[in-house]
C-alpha cells in the first residue's frame, strides 16, 4: 500500500497577480486607443469591441482583486493555527494568540460568512493588535472595492436614477461610493451612465488592484509582518510576492 501524501500550496499571490494583469490590460488597451484616437480614430464598432474589452478586463481585476485579499487573509488565518503549514509564530503573533485563533476557527467563528475585511479585523481583535482605522484609507477603498465585487457577481438588471436631474445623494448607492475614487471610464460619453459603463474603465481597474495591494500591505503591519507588496506598473512584475510571515 503506498503512503497517502497531502500537500498544501499557496494561491493568494497568484489570484493578486491575475488581478494586476487585469488591470494592466485595461488600461493598455485604453491608452492605446487614446493614442490611436490622435491620428486615426476607429470606426464605430471597433470603439464598440474596445470598450466591452476594457469593461471585461476591469471586472477581472475587481473580482480578482478582492479573491487575492480573500486568499491573503485565509492563508494567513491558516498558518497562524496549523503549525505544520508554515512554521513557528512571527510579526506580532504570539503562541497565546495562535491558540486563540485557532480554539475560534475550531467552534467555526471564522466561517461565518465574514468578507475578507470583516475576517481581518476579527484576526486583529483576537489577537489583541490594533484594528485598522474604519475611517481612513484604505479601509474605506476596500470597503467600497468588496461593494462593486458583490454588486458584480449579484448583479442585478434595474432602474437607476440618471443625469443631472439628480443630486448626488439621489444617486444610486453604489455609484455614491465609488464616483470620486476613480477617474471614470475616458472611452464612454460623459453622458453614459455611471453604473456601469463609465465605472468599468481603467480607472477603476488601476484602483482596483492597488487598493488590495494596500489593504493587504496595512494588514500585514498590523500583525508585524514586514513583507509589502508595490505594484510595478510599467513592468510585469509585483514587488513582495509573499503572503505569509516571515
Amino acid at each position: 500500500m503506498s503512503n497517502k501524501i497531502y500537500v498544501a500550496e499557496s494561491i493568494a499571490g497568484t489570484i493578486i497577480k491575475a488581478g494586476i494583469d487585469f488591470a494592466k490590460e485595461s488600461i493598455a488597451l485604453t491608452e492605446r486607443t487614446r493614442e490611436r484616437d490622435k491620428t486615426n480614430p476607429l470606426l464605430a464598432q471597433e470603439r464598440f469591441s474596445v470598450r466591452d474589452q476594457v469593461m471585461q478586463n476591469t471586472i477581472g481585476a475587481v473580482v480578482l482583486s478582492v479573491a487575492g485579499v480573500e486568499a491573503t487573509v485565509n492563508e494567513l488565518l491558516a498558518s497562524y493555527t496549523n503549525e505544520k503549514l508554515f512554521g513557528p509564530p512571527s510579526g506580532n503573533v504570539a503562541l497565546d494568540g495562535r491558540k486563540r485563533l485557532k480554539a475560534l476557527q475550531q467552534e467555526g467563528v471564522f466561517n461565518r460568512g465574514q468578507n475578507a475585511l470583516d475576517k481581518a479585523q476579527l484576526i486583529l481583535q483576537v489577537l489583541d493588535l490594533s484594528p485598522l482605522r474604519k475611517g481612513a484609507n484604505p479601509v474605506q477603498d476596500f470597503a467600497a472595492l468588496i461593494s462593486l465585487r458583490n454588486a458584480l457577481v449579484h448583479a442585478e438588471y434595474k432602474h437607476r436614477p440618471y443625469g443631472s436631474a439628480f443630486s448626488i445623494k439621489e444617486r444610486d448607492a453604489l455609484e455614491r461610493k465609488l464616483s470620486k475614487r476613480f477617474s471614470p471610464n475616458s472611452l464612454e460619453s460623459v453622458n453614459s451612465a455611471f453604473i456601469w459603463k463609465r465605472c468599468l474603465g481603467s480607472g477603476c481597474a488601476k484602483w482596483s488592484a492597488e487598493t488590495a495591494c494596500q489593504f493587504t500591505n496595512s494588514f500585514f503591519q498590523a500583525l508585524g509582518i514586514s513583507n509589502t507588496r508595490k505594484i510595478l506598473w510599467d513592468s510585469k512584475k509585483i514587488d513582495g510576492d509573499s503572503c505569509f510571515p516571515q
